[in-house]
């Protein structure tokens, strides 16, 4: 059994995903749409390092990790939910997603991997957030 198949049947959670992060010319960032895909999320805060952009040797905290079907960009945004859970507002802008518990809101993706399976026909997929 190949390495997606296995994952495709643990990602049995829903994120929305929201693409293709692009400076607005005054501070924020635009999206495409937020849409649902299948995922499965560990809330895990461990140390990552070799983000781009950074010095060598410069840490960060990752809040969770995020095991995914597909690439996703860096610098979109994932949230723990479905699309019916947001406002239209929320939809449309993820950084507006607030709620009580620190869990509930939309996370940047901060890295991307994408690890060949031993055929070279599928891959596993992890986001960082």
């Amino acid at each position: 059994m190949g390495i997606e198949r296995q994952i495709t049947r643990i990602c049995k959670q829903t994120a929305v995903y929201w693409a293709n992060p692009k400076s607005d010319g005054s501070g924020g960032t635009t999206y495409t749409a937020g849409r649902e895909i299948k995922c499965k999320w560990f809330d895990e805060t461990e140390i990552i390092s070799g983000l781009k952009g950074d010095a060598p040797g410069k840490e960060r905290i990752s809040n969770a990790h995020v095991y995914v079907l597909e690439d996703l960009d860096e610098q979109g945004q994932l949230f723990l939910g479905e699309l019916t859970d947001l406002s239209s507002a929320e939809e449309a802008a993820p950084e507006l997603i607030e709620d009580s518990s620190a869990l509930d809101k939309a996370y940047t993706i901060i890295k991307t991997g994408k690890l060949q399976g031993i055929q070279g026909k599928d891959y596993l997929r992890k986001v960082y957030l």
